[in-house]
């Protein structure tokens, strides 16, 4: 049974990701504004994909956390779950369109956007069931990174690599305090915090390093 957070962890809750839905605007512009400059397409449209992920992802998680009534609280909990295959495939793609443009097969950006669709259908139809899948299948899907990682070392700056690695380590150390429901108190906050550290983390390898114009 899912865990009924108190008033005081849903209040934290909110805040955390509150601050995140504010990140995810300042990231999309900053993003938009290199993109102008640049002149390139595929950044430009990385930016927009990438930077409305990551405003959707934060901004569903902190209605789904504030809103108090039930029939919002549990559709926005279905977007919530739902973004965050839209998010993962969002990260993907500056390093599928940029860093790796003419190095990987079209077939890798299709791929991992077909399974943010398949995700997105699982949620927003089956979210009760099968919820150890949805899990392992947000673990997957960000961690099957490592079938490109030879590439993305070699077309990437050190940095760049190091941020886009701490920050699917963060997400995936956080998932510790995610399970841990009736365990450890305001869990899902600390869970929050952990994915607001990845956020940030591999915006910055994003932002410094993909959409640099070197």
């Amino acid at each position: 049974m899912a865990k009924e957070y108190s008033f005081g962890e849903e209040l934290v809750n909110s805040i955390t990701h509150g601050f995140g839905t504010i990140f995810g605007i300042i990231a999309l512009v900053l993003m938009l504004l290199r993109a102008i400059d640049m002149q390139q397409g595929a950044v430009l449209a990385s930016a927009i994909i990438y930077g409305t992920s990551i405003i959707l992802l934060f901004l569903a998680s902190t209605l789904y956390h504030a809103i108090p009534y039930q029939t919002a609280k549990q559709f926005f909990k279905k977007v919530d779950h739902a973004a965050i295959y839209l998010m993962i495939a969002g990260s993907y793609t500056p390093y599928l369109l940029i860093t790796l443009k003419g190095v990987l097969s079209p077939v890798w950006p299709l791929s991992v956007w077909g399974l943010a669709v398949i995700g997105v259908f699982y949620k927003l139809f089956f979210i009760h069931k099968f919820r150890r899948l949805g899990l392992i299948s947000y673990l997957g899907m960000g961690w099957i990174s490592i079938m490109i990682i030879r590439p993305l070392y070699s077309h990437l700056e050190l940095w760049g690599f190091l941020l886009l690695f701490i920050g699917g380590l963060i997400y995936s150390l956080g998932v510790f305090f995610y399970v841990a429901d009736n365990k450890i108190p305001y869990n899902h906050s600390i869970w929050h915090f952990f994915v607001l550290g990845g956020s940030v983390t591999q915006f910055f390898s994003i932002y410094k390093f993909v959409m640099s114009g070197r």
